[in-house]
């Protein structure tokens, strides 16, 4: 590990910037300001890999605490909306200097906490030094975590999800072109059943070039595709990386060797980097879907005509999703990326 010279407090306006584009701002500031140092030379073969994250609250950008009197405030204030992590990651190839970017997003859900338990978390020294004073991982906490969206370990630093699929983009050669379309696997939401439809021409032309396609419809009552994008993943219709989560399960051991605190067990199975939704159904759904995809791990979003409304467009994005608007009916279909290396 490299710890970059920059002063991470002269970039961007925390005021005033979104989250997604601070942290992606840093990333790259830390990408560039390491490569004088960490080279080719010094690093044959290498991904240099940098990241960045902040701590959110009702949109506001939450650093760590000035002081016992913040800290106090923003662990009470958990308990009354949930609070989110916002984490970009910024892989540079040291051979042939591309370089990738991604974001991902967390929301955690506390229930409120009595004044003894918020006096526990103050009293740890370790408060203080974490953004927003939150620490899911503490056990005086724990009985009051509800909810964690988007992973715990997306959560603690590092999205695994976001880092596979960037690896993925990274592994692809350059003029591959649209990497969302570029996907192995896809799920096309729409009335897919209805020859009709442009969504069941989709599917027929995405089969044709080889693409799997699991076929989803929230309005369907014939019980012949599915109804959501999660009961495709649960499936197996929808490329997932369901043998990695016994062995994460089993490595990951019960506390932390170092504070001896207890670990929250890893991530279920989520979607590999090759998943892709496609989306062909009113836009009054699609919010809902994308938050869908969120939850699950998809990070590549291609919308159809009629779907892409600016709220579905920018809900996707305040997610952290790769977007691509147009038409699959007649947009080239690039080969498929590789598939993403099973150690991630």
């Amino acid at each position: 590990m490299v710890v970059p010279d920059i002063d991470e407090k002269a970039i961007g306006d925390r005021a005033r910037d979104q989250p997604l584009a601070l942290v992606s701002q840093i990333a790259l500031a830390k990408a560039d300001a390491l490569l004088s140092s960490v080279t080719q030379d010094s690093h044959p073969g290498a991904v240099l890999l940098t990241g960045d994250q902040v701590v959110t609250y009702e949109g506001a950008i939450r650093e760590k605490p000035a002081s016992v009197e913040e800290a106090r405030e923003f662990i009470e204030s958990y308990g009354r909306a949930p609070c989110g992590t916002v984490g970009a990651v910024c892989l540079h190839d040291l051979a042939s200097g591309r370089r990738v970017l991604g974001v991902d997003v967390a929301q955690i859900t506390y229930a409120p906490m009595p004044a003894e338990v918020v006096d526990e978390l103050v009293a740890d020294e370790m408060t203080m030094w974490c953004a927003g004073g939150l620490m899911v991982e503490h056990p005086a906490s724990s009985a009051y975590l509800q909810a964690i969206e988007g992973g715990v370990d997306n959560v603690m630093g590092l999205s695994s999800r976001l880092v596979a699929s960037l690896l993925a983009e990274l592994r692809a050669p350059a003029d591959a072109g649209s990497v969302v379309l570029r996907q192995r696997s896809w799920a096309v939401v729409g009335d897919v059943l209805n020859p009709n439809k442009a969504a069941s021409r989709i599917v027929a032309r995405l089969e044709s070039q080889g693409r799997p396609v699991a076929l989803v419809n929230p309005r369907d009552k014939t019980g012949k595709c599915f109804p959501s994008l999660a009961a495709a993943v649960q499936a197996g219709a929808v490329d997932a990386v369901g043998a990695l989560a016994p062995a994460l399960a089993q490595s990951v051991p019960a506390v932390c060797p170092r504070k001896r605190r207890p670990r929250h067990p890893p991530p279920p199975p989520h979607p590999s980097a090759s998943a892709c939704a496609d989306l062909v159904i009113s836009p009054a759904l699609g919010v809902g879907v994308v938050e869908d995809m969120w939850r699950l791990g998809i990070r590549y979003l291609f919308v159809q005509p009629g779907a892409d409304s600016e709220r579905v467009l920018q809900r996707a994005r305040e997610l952290g999703l790769v977007v691509e608007t147009g038409c699959v009916l007649i947009q080239e279909i690039p080969p498929a990326l590789p598939a993403a290396s099973p150690k991630l």
